[in-house]
Order: C-alpha cells, then structure tokens, then sequence
C-alpha cells in the first residue's frame, strides 16, 4: 500500500485527478484515446476522483431549490421526454435528476427528505409549469418554503394577458376595431424602451382606442421594471415612498399615455 494511490487502484490519485479536470471540459472518450486509454478506466478515475473530492466537502445545507425541466430531444425511444433537474441555487450543482416533468415525479424526491431538510428549505424557484407547484403545496413540511419565479416567465404570463386583453378589445369588437389592432401584438409586447421613436406613435394611437388596455400596458410595463430592478434598487425606506412615485411618474408606460383611472 502506498500514500499516493487508494487500495486496488492501478492509478495514482494525481492521475485520476488529472483525467477528472480533463473530462469536466470534453467527452470521457476524447480524454481515454489522448492518453492511450479504455474508456471504462477513464471512467472509473472520475468516479473515485469525484468520491474523494465529495467526502472531504463540507456538509451544506439546502436552502434556496430550483427546480426546471429539460427536454431531452427527439433522438431516443425513451418513454419520457423531459427529466426534472433539482438543483442547490446557492453552489449551481443539481442535487437530483427524475424521470418525467409531473407532480408525481418531484414529490418522489420531496417526500425523500428529512423533516429537518425541509426545515431548511427557504424557497423554490421554478418556472410556472403547475405541476411542480403543486408538488410543493401538496408535500407536508414545507408550508413555510414560498414559490418564486424568474423575471422570463413573470414577464411571459403578463405579455399573455395583455395580448388577451387587445383580442378581446380590437378583434371581438367589431370589423372596424380589428381593422386598427390587427398586426399589432409585437407592438404591445415589445419593452418601451426597444420602442423605436416611429412605432411610440403608432402605440399611442392603438393605447388611445381603449383606457383598460392603456392601463393594462402600463402595469406591464411598470411590472418590467420591478423584475428587472437591481437589488440597490428596490432597498427604499420603510414608510417613505418618495422614490418609488418618482420612479413610477417616470416610468416608460407613462411616456406612452397612459393614465391611472
């Protein structure tokens, strides 16, 4: 037995070191045949590699989930199209990966932990597929864990709205309103500010037809700009918000014309 290899290995623990870096950046393959290698040996080196480096880290504890899915293509005959990935936001490793994006799938893994696991659970942040949301609400244990989105799919379901809200104004109203909101729905969407000076008019014009779909742009536009605030941003005085009636009279919706009712 010696000090620079582990019992029944026919690498020394610097070697597997090595093949281990190498692999995090290219195929296991191209890493066996550039040192003369099966792949199966390079493999091995990983694993005992990751062994080590997992035993001597410190114990952290999950506080801050994320949970998503990823499609895994056209390209298999596997029975399930997406995995759901659970991951530590704090370190960015995924801590489990399921078959299936369903609510079945993530309680599988949910009623897997401790009652003092879910304990140190503060939130989850998940895109707005219901099924992982009720996975959460319906395991017993993290009543105290909110549900949080990102700004992509915060922004994503207002646009749905507002895009409700110009059907339901221009093309169920008649021929004559669907004649002037036809072709329009990128204009509403569209952030103010990627607004060119020639389409802010055109947008005016379309808000002016109807005050519930000006109010309805100018609380997705004033939305956007909470999602998207740095943090410094948004750290007013508690009980003053002079700031934030600057920041709002400001605001890109009301340089549309917008008006409050």
């Amino acid at each position: 037995m010696v000090a620079w290899a582990d019992p029944y290995q026919r690498q020394s623990r610097r070697l597997q070191h090595h093949l281990t870096v190498e692999a995090a950046s290219m195929p296991v393959m191209h890493v066996a045949a550039l040192h003369g290698l099966s792949w199966l040996t390079v493999r091995r080196a990983e694993e005992r590699a990751i062994e080590r480096w997992e035993a001597t880290r410190p114990a952290l504890p999950l506080r801050h989930v994320g949970v998503d899915e990823k499609w895994l293509g056209r390209r298999h005959d596997l029975e399930h199209k997406f995995v759901t990935v659970v991951s530590n936001l704090e370190t960015g490793e995924p801590v489990w990966i399921g078959r299936g994006r369903s609510e079945k799938a993530l309680r599988r893994w949910l009623e897997s932990l401790s009652r003092e696991q879910k304990a140190t659970v503060k939130l989850f942040a998940m895109d707005l597929h219901r099924p992982f949301w009720n996975a959460v609400d319906n395991t017993r244990g993290l009543e105290h864990a909110p549900i949080v989105h990102d700004p992509f799919h915060i922004m994503k379901l207002a646009g749905k709205m507002v895009d409700e809200l110009r059907r339901e104004v221009f093309f169920r109203a008649g021929p004559e309103l669907r004649a002037v909101g036809k072709g329009r729905r990128w204009l509403l969407l569209r952030a103010w500010e990627r607004v060119s000076a020639e389409d802010r008019v055109a947008l005016r014009e379309l808000l002016g037809h109807n005050r519930t779909l000006a109010r309805g742009y100018q609380i997705k536009e004033e939305l956007r700009e909470v999602v998207l605030a740095a943090p410094i941003a948004l750290r007013w005085s508690r009980g003053s918000t002079a700031s934030f009636d600057a920041r709002v009279a400001t605001s890109p919706a009301r340089s549309a014309g917008c008006t409050t009712p």
